[in-house]
């Protein structure tokens, strides 16, 4: 069962991989979610990762790991950000009007974004009740020209699964 939930991740984000680069926002995403077998500890992780990673090309380096209290509101707007780029490079925006008369870019709207919704259901369906700590990889510098990335690290027991998200320019 676990395997999977864990290849209908990849599907999802190689969808969304494969719809944002086509669509053309200028650049190439990519959406993975690797794993990491017998961890000993999550800094040694996070080398691991960025040593096979496109990351360590820039010039970059590891600064640390910032454990995420509130992880799926953290998520949440990466995904708003990464998942609709395409919106701000083609200059369209979708607003939806709230309760209170105001309104906003309906990606940023938790409740009606099914992109991330159907992302977070995968993954709370993938590590149902594991005790769970949430990590993002912090790098200096956090991009740099027309390369992004940003990564989240899921820590359960001596496994670490990596949400990635990188853009090539």
């Amino acid at each position: 069962m676990r395997v999977e939930v864990y290849n209908r991740i990849q599907g999802y984000l190689d969808g969304l991989t494969n719809i944002i680069s086509f669509y053309g926002v200028l650049y190439s995403h990519t959406y993975k979610f690797i794993e990491y077998d017998n961890v000993n500890n999550i800094d040694e992780c996070a080398e691991r990762f960025f040593k096979e990673s496109p990351i360590n090309k820039h010039g970059t380096s590891v600064v640390g790991m910032r454990e995420l209290d509130d992880w799926k509101s953290e998520l949440f707007e990466s995904c708003s950000d990464w998942f609709f780029s395409i919106f701000s490079m083609r200059n369209f925006e979708v607003s939806i009007q709230e309760e209170d008369g105001n309104t906003m870019p309906a990606q940023k709207h938790r409740e009606s974004n099914g992109v991330f919704n159907g992302l977070l259901k995968l993954l709370e369906e993938f590590f149902g009740d594991e005790d769970l700590k949430v990590y993002k990889l912090m790098t200096e510098p956090a991009w740099i020209d027309e390369f992004a990335w940003e990564q989240f690290f899921f820590q359960c027991g001596n496994k670490v699964y990596v949400l990635s998200f990188y853009q090539q320019g």
